[in-house]
């Protein structure tokens, strides 16, 4: 297994936790919104545990029956980047750069994972 540190997946996945974890306590609110955003916060690790683990083994990630469950997470987590770019435009502005890189490289990553462009995407 041969590890590049320019890995997007990788990168992205520390850059979402890190997200998520300074835009927790902003996202806490009352009754159904507290549901759907633990539910949100869920669907962002599960999605990260499918394509972070996946990028770390080449022969997985690129693997035909792994297309679709990668591909799907790599949406997921591109969505949710991007709800938190949005959510976080409340934040010190010296989180703008990290909001903005995180949802673009993540988006990123899926366009390239979708048009078979495996290595870049990783």
């Amino acid at each position: 297994m041969k590890l590049r540190p320019t890995a997007v997946v990788p990168v992205a996945a520390l850059f979402l936790l890190l997200a998520a974890g300074r835009l927790a306590p902003s996202l806490a609110v009352e009754g159904d919104d507290k549901a759907a955003t633990r539910a949100m916060m869920q669907g962002i690790f599960a999605s990260l545990r499918t394509a972070f683990v996946a990028s770390l083994n080449e022969k997985q990630y690129e693997s035909p029956k792994q297309l679709k469950e990668i591909q799907t997470a790599l949406e997921s987590l591109a969505a949710n980047a991007g709800y938190l770019e949005a959510h976080g435009q409340n934040l010190n502005p010296s989180y703008d750069f990290l909001r903005r890189s995180l949802a673009a490289d993540v988006r990123e990553a899926a366009r390239r994972y979708k048009e078979g462009e495996f290595g870049s995407s990783r």
